[in-house]
Formats: C-alpha cells, sequence, structure tokens
C-alpha cells in the first residue's frame, strides 16, 4: 500500500511536469538575462548578481515583456517560446536575428559649420514628369490646370512629350517651408522669372536638420550653423538615433546603425514568471 501510493505521488508529479506552462506567444513573462559579446564582456543585464559587471545601471529587477508584440529582438523573443516557469538556458544570437548588419550606409560625414546666404532665389517655371504629376494629384492633367500644394499655387503651362511644365503663381501664405531648409521662409521680390525668400530662422534658435542639431546665428546677409554635437554624444534626428564616433576641426562622423548592429549575441535567460495570455 505505501510503495502504492508513493507510486501514485510519483506519477502525478510526473503528469504536472510534463503539463508545466511553457512560454507561448502572447503570453507576459517576468525574465532576467545577461547579455555577453563573443569576447564574454557583458554589455547588459537586469541580474543583482552582474551589478559589478555593469556599473551605469541603477536597477536591476526581472524584465516583464509581452512575448510577440516586437518589444524584443526576434532572436530573444523566440529563445523564450517553450521555456518553463524557472527554466534557465543560454542562446547564441545572430546578429541577424538581433540588432541586425552593420550598414555602412549609416555612417555620414558631416560639417561642423554650414553656411547659407539670408535670401534665396527660385525659379517659378519648373517641368517634371507628367505621369508623376498625375500620380500626385490622382487624376488626368492638362494645360492651363491649376492646383495647389502644402505651399504654393501652380498653372500647369504644357504638357508636352511626357513632361509636364508648371508656372508658380503665387505663395499660399505668408510664409512657407522650402523644400531642403529647416525653417520659415517669407517672399521679398519676385519677377516672371523668379522668386526671392528671405529665410526667417531666429538667432541662436537650435535647429533640427537630418545631420543632427545646429544652433543658427544670424545676420543680414547670412545664417551660419554650427553644430551642437561633440565626439561621443548620442543623438537623435529624424533619420533615427545615432552617435559621434570621431571628430575633426571641420568635421564630425555620425553613426546610425545600433551600437551592437552586426554583432553576434549570448544571452543567458531565466523565467521567473508566466502570465497566460486570456
Amino acid at each position: 500500500m505505501r510503495y502504492a501510493i508513493l507510486s501514485m505521488l510519483l506519477l502525478t508529479l510526473l503528469l504536472a511536469s510534463c503539463a508545466a506552462v511553457t512560454v507561448a506567444p502572447g503570453d507576459t513573462v517576468s525574465v532576467t538575462y545577461t547579455g555577453r559579446l563573443q569576447n564574454g564582456s557583458v554589455f547588459d543585464s537586469n541580474d543583482p548578481a552582474r551589478q559589478a559587471d555593469i556599473p551605469q545601471k541603477t536597477a536591476f529587477a526581472p524584465m516583464t515583456v509581452t512575448v510577440g508584440q516586437g518589444r524584443l529582438i526576434p532572436g530573444f523573443e523566440q529563445a523564450l517560446i517553450g521555456m518553463r516557469e524557472g527554466e534557465t538556458k543560454t542562446v547564441t544570437i545572430p546578429a541577424k536575428d538581433a540588432y541586425g548588419p552593420y550598414r555602412a550606409e549609416l555612417v555620414r560625414i558631416i560639417l561642423r559649420t554650414v553656411t547659407y546666404p539670408r535670401e534665396v532665389e527660385i525659379r517659378r517655371e519648373i517641368e517634371i514628369p507628367a505621369a508623376e504629376l498625375e500620380a500626385r494629384l490622382a487624376k488626368p492633367i492638362a494645360p492651363l490646370q491649376l492646383f495647389e500644394t502644402e505651399n504654393f499655387q501652380y498653372a500647369i503651362s504644357a504638357v508636352d512629350s511626357g513632361t509636364a511644365t508648371l508656372y508658380l503663381l503665387a505663395p499660399r501664405n505668408e510664409t512657407v517651408q522650402l523644400e531642403g531648409y529647416p525653417w520659415p521662409s517669407t517672399m521679398v521680390r519676385q519677377t516672371n522669372q523668379t522668386m526671392t525668400f528671405r529665410h526667417d530662422a531666429l538667432d541662436k534658435s537650435l535647429v533640427q536638420t537630418l545631420d543632427g542639431p545646429y544652433v543658427a546665428h544670424v545676420n543680414a546677409t547670412h545664417i551660419r550653423l554650427e553644430t551642437a554635437l561633440q565626439p561621443d554624444q548620442e543623438f537623435g534626428s529624424s533619420l533615427g538615433d545615432g552617435r559621434v564616433t570621431r571628430g575633426t576641426d571641420s568635421t564630425l562622423t555620425l553613426d546610425l546603425n545600433h551600437p551592437l548592429a552586426g554583432k553576434d549575441l549570448t544571452f543567458e535567460i531565466r523565467v521567473d514568471a508566466i502570465e497566460r495570455r486570456e
């Protein structure tokens, strides 16, 4: 009888073990992890036992995340699927399933100082492919047809051999945003052939450009932009987050790659808790 009871207990434990909850997409899990580079150095961890290895972190606690929401790198998320509560494993994630390959085209060299004339002259007559204009307007085009963009009013003066000739009639507002310039501009004079606009940048203002933040220094004839970035600084731009990797007297090198792009990563992962999706 004693052995029968013991056998039943063992069977019960075995069945419970087989039926243990495992991580599936949609589950919310609490995870303790340590990430290492291929040379063994720790680059990130939320494990209190690794606190000495990550002095810049101020809080060490399990990370809670819902699997399948895209908040984790693909390889890490895939490693979680099928793990049981309390289970620990080590997995090496190739760069393609981590932060992607390193892309040379995301490295840019910018000038520390850029100077613009205070006024810019644009031609009133321009030519563009007729098919491109029809696609923009979502309708057929013809000579003498009028249309508006966000900033200007135009007339189509001719359509010939697949090319549409446009004539700039007038700005739609007192100030407009000229393409390629990060500030508003005001028209100051015009002829039949051209319009001249004055840039309205504010002196000492911070200007966000595709090359990061610049400080504007404005006088009567020119606008001088000086970069607000410094070597080793991290920054955000309309093209994404990046960092300044080096500098010279006249240039800075910006890298918009993730710091771990192109690297295979090894993670020690422990699932601390699983909350099933409803």
